[in-house]
């Protein structure tokens, strides 16, 4: 998998130079989630049997974290879309084909926020979603809904039953309102759902059941979220770091002679900065590795 990651670090001029781009467009421009659908980054963790990369978790945390040295929204629509690839095996394969099929994208948002009614061999969807970050260039959506029947939520014992469904983008109303100071290019925007119709082969509900009995499929799925997260930090926090080094290195405060970088308090402050990031990253990698074994 080091061509993913490689592939990645190749991507990462063009997003620092196009990332006030990014950042006045509120997405990820169509032309750049084209070519990293191609490279695989939006389908990382789509089964193979789907056509997807079907990766391992150490490869999508690198492969993000290159991505975000250069700009933390790419990368951060890059692992909601490569995350979501794992729903695949949550749903049978006659939905999962129509779904996850070809180059389609997928993203989502895994919150119970809506209500499925079930309607014999459909249910009828509807709610709000926050978050749906990569929204704006996804073929599909998946998101989390309490399971209703003649009005009243499903119940088992006394939690609500709730699951997953999917819809194709066009059927729902994206609503155009991420406006945040922070991750602007990511189009995390609220999504709605009113009436849709959804086959019961695109969605889940209750006690998930593993269609694809890999690996990957039963690997924590809110872990390998987490650790989409932390490797977007973490490539934020590399390029910070080099950021300041670079301005350090020419910038002379005012009322003094030597650049930053020749003061002591500078050189302490990157150093615990290195530090830091170094230990934490050694930590993380050490057992995300360790997990990826005992999984498997």
């Amino acid at each position: 998998m080091t061509d993913l990651i490689a592939t990645a670090k190749g991507f990462q001029d063009e997003l620092k130079r196009r990332a006030p781009e990014i950042e006045a467009a509120r997405r990820l421009p169509a032309d750049l989630a084209k070519r990293f659908n191609e490279a695989g980054f939006l389908r990382l963790l789509v089964p193979k049997d789907y056509g997807g990369g079907e990766s391992d978790p150490i490869t999508f945390a690198e492969v993000t974290e290159a991505l975000a040295e250069a700009d933390a929204s790419a990368a951060w629509v890059s692992f909601i879309c490569g995350s979501t690839g794992v729903s695949a095996s949550w749903v049978p394969a006659e939905g999962a084909r129509e779904i996850f099929g070809g180059t389609n994208v997928v993203c989502g948002v895994f919150a119970r926020r809506g209500k499925a009614h079930d309607a014999g061999d459909h249910y009828r969807v509807e709610g709000r979603w926050q978050w749906g970050s990569g929204s704006d260039i996804s073929d599909w959506m998946t998101a989390g809904c309490v399971l209703y029947r003649d009005g009243k939520p499903v119940m088992d014992g006394e939690i609500p039953v709730n699951g997953s469904v999917f819809a194709p983008t066009r059927e729902i109303e994206l609503q155009g309102n991420w406006d945040t100071s922070g991750l602007c290019g990511t189009g995390s925007q609220d999504f709605v759902m009113r009436n849709v119709r959804v086959p019961k082969t695109r969605a889940e509900f209750g006690t998930f059941k593993i269609h694809i009995d890999r690996p990957l499929y039963h690997f924590p799925p809110f872990g390998l979220l987490a650790c989409g997260v932390a490797a977007v930090m973490m490539g934020a926090a590399r390029a910070s770091i080099r950021e300041l080094t670079a301005i350090a290195s020419v910038k002379v405060p005012e009322a003094h002679r030597r650049v930053l970088a020749q003061r002591t308090q500078t050189q302490e402050h990157v150093a615990e900065a290195e530090a830091v990031l170094r230990s934490g990253r050694a930590f993380y990698f050490e057992m995300l590795h360790k997990t990826w074994e005992e999984t498997k």
